[in-house]
């Protein structure tokens, strides 16, 4: 929401809040100031604080709603990722992965018919793994939740639990 509509404004401040807010200061002709305020999606942030459960999830996804239920169930302050909607870069999935102490294959939905038909006995290394990770969100076998340093590849959804 812009305070005042102008033409010839110039962006030059623009910052992150925990809470995933852009402010943007807008100077119109070096005389007045105004606040430019954007939601901006979360994905960029990949750590949470010890009672925050951060989950990465595909909306579409029956397991999915089950595991935002019984993470709300045991914190109040749970933020969600759709993967499906959400853009991703290698150096988030670098992070995700580090915490999962998984490699971006074991993250692979194996019995989808898009990795039957076009991965199954292809071999990638690490990096092309990750790339794959980044373009076809779908193919992630389930929801995955991070809290503090912790994360977890979520199988079953009462999995959330042991966080």
């Amino acid at each position: 929401m812009i305070l005042k509509k102008a033409s010839n404004w110039k962006p030059f401040l623009v910052v992150l809040t925990n809470r995933h807010l852009a402010i943007c200061a807008v100077q119109i002709q070096n005389k007045s100031v105004y606040w430019l305020y954007n939601k901006v999606n979360a994905m960029h942030k990949t750590n949470s604080s010890s009672t925050e459960i951060l989950l990465l999830l595909k909306s579409d996804c029956s397991k999915s709603k089950k595991v935002f239920a019984y993470a709300k169930s045991i914190s109040n302050q749970v933020n969600v990722i759709d993967l499906l909607k959400t853009k991703s870069t290698g150096t988030i999935w670098q992070n995700i992965l580090s915490k999962l102490n998984m490699s971006p294959k074991e993250l692979l939905d194996k019995s989808s018919p898009y990795y039957q038909a076009n991965i199954r006995g292809r071999d990638f290394d690490e990096r092309d793994w990750t790339i794959l990770l980044m373009n076809n969100p779908s193919l992630i076998r389930g929801p995955i939740a991070i809290k503090g340093n912790k994360a977890r590849l979520i199988d079953n959804p009462t999995d959330i639990y042991k966080m």
